[in-house]
């Protein structure tokens, strides 16, 4: 997705791969800070949450797993610099 706001061009990059259970998030401006956002992880009453950790100053990272003792375990991490992952890891 793409779309112009005060002179200012953004973009908006998905992709997902259900084969590896990954999917990707980039936002991006064609003028430096221009991309601002807060991030709240949350799995509200039903979550099976690990962990979450700050590997760095601009990155924080959520490793959990969902679905009770046969679930799915995931990796979900943001960056600074716009850039979202989300791993699903299968046994």
């Amino acid at each position: 997705m793409q779309y112009t706001c005060n002179e200012v061009e953004y973009n908006r990059e998905i992709f997902a791969s259900y084969p590896n259970g990954v999917m990707v998030i980039r936002v991006t401006a064609s003028k430096k800070q221009s991309v601002l956002f807060h991030v709240y992880f949350d799995r509200g009453q039903t979550r099976n949450l690990d962990e979450m950790e700050a590997v760095s100053s601009d990155c924080l990272v959520m490793r959990g797993k969902t679905g009770g003792e046969n679930g799915i375990s995931f990796r979900s991490w943001n960056s600074e610099s716009g850039i979202w992952r989300a791993y699903c890891i299968t046994a």
